[in-house]
């Protein structure tokens, strides 16, 4: 019975898709046979037997059943075809299509207006840059800030980027809130305080020192790690929880006297340091000043002659050092000016 019932579901949609395909000119036919065939039948009925046709399956074998087959046609729908809108004046032969002399296309003209108007919205979402004209200026490709020293080209948005940065970082300064145990040296009269960092003080002080000694070395432009490669002290000025000073410290026990500097005034009639001859014998010396620096804002209010005789107050206990057994390294423009004040001499001594 399965199938039959196969059979009889495959010959219904035959009939349903050869319906829906089916000509006009058949279906007249079709019902002509139809309606002879309900005759037939209503006869057949009054008689009171009805003789029908039932597909029986085939016997089963050895070998496999085979199935009648089953077709299914259709015909393909054809595309409609796109009608273009877009009438060429050229191409068409109608009157009609044809524009009068000295008038534009209506549908041409609002393309081209809205080209133009992308255009002139593409060029205005541009990003902006600024040009330089080079008319021999002396600082056209690279400039001095006058505030922070730092050198970098006009125009390039990396080092106008670095620049602000480090500008902000300058005149902010280091914060200094202070810790509940500290090494106080002394006080000052306006409010502030040298503290004195050891090697084995507590490790937020130690990070203290490390964070100030890689300022430092930025703003002088020493090598990373340079302050903090040997054992030193470190003397911290602090007012107004800002770090204004630092000194860092270290023993020695040899140096050179300064015996010639050439010195030459420049534009902004500050003396610049042109070279510095040594003497070759050996000096001695107990006291090295790594590195002396002072904020900007607190420069010429004697903040570096207070940190330098603390340095020698408390070097050694119970003793102080004299100025003639310190020496200086790295010396710069304004840290020569500042050891031949403090120590009263234009023959100071350095160390390497």
């Amino acid at each position: 019975m399965d199938h039959t019932a196969t059979i009889r579901g495959a010959r219904k949609k035959q009939s349903l898709i050869s319906a829906f395909f089916r000509n006009p000119d058949e279906e007249g036919v079709k019902r002509e046979e139809t309606e002879d065939q309900a005759e037939e039948v209503s006869e057949t009925k009054g008689r009171g037997t009805v003789e029908r046709e039932e597909w029986e399956p085939p016997m089963q074998t050895g070998r496999t059943t085979e199935m009648p087959p089953i077709l299914f046609t259709y015909t393909k729908r054809q595309k409609k075809k796109q009608r273009d809108h877009r009438v060429d004046a050229e191409t068409t032969d109608s009157p009609d299509s044809v524009l009068p002399a000295g008038k534009p296309d209506p549908k041409v003209h609002e393309e081209t207006e809205v080209e133009c108007k992308r255009t002139k919205v593409g060029a205005f979402n541009r990003p902006k840059r600024q040009l330089y004209l080079d008319l021999g200026q002396a600082d056209f490709a690279f400039a001095t800030c006058k505030v922070c020293g730092i050198m970098y080209a006009k125009g390039e948005e990396n080092d106008e980027h670095t620049h602000d940065l480090y500008h902000k970082q300058f005149l902010q300064g280091i914060r200094f809130t202070g810790w509940k145990e500290e090494r106080l040296l002394c006080k000052t009269e306006e409010g502030g305080r040298i503290l004195l960092v050891l090697a084995g003080d507590h490790p937020h002080h130690l990070a203290k020192v490390k964070e100030v000694s890689e300022h430092l070395e930025k703003q002088l432009g020493l090598s990373p790690g340079w302050l903090l490669s040997v054992q030193v002290k470190a003397f911290l000025f602090v007012k107004d929880k800002k770090l204004i000073g630092s000194v860092v410290a270290e023993n020695i026990e040899k140096s050179h006297q300064v015996l010639m500097a050439t010195t030459d005034v420049s534009q902004d009639r500050r003396p610049s340091l042109q070279s510095i001859a040594l003497s070759e014998t050996n000096k001695s010396a107990i006291c090295g000043f790594r590195v002396v620096w002072v904020h900007h804002e607190y420069r010429r209010m004697k903040v570096a002659t207070r940190l330098l005789d603390a340095v020698r107050s408390h070097w050694m206990p119970a003793c102080v050092i004299p100025r003639h057994l310190c020496a200086f390294s790295q010396v710069t423009e304004d840290g020569r000016a500042l050891a031949q004040k403090y120590c009263g001499t234009s023959e100071f001594l350095v160390y390497k």
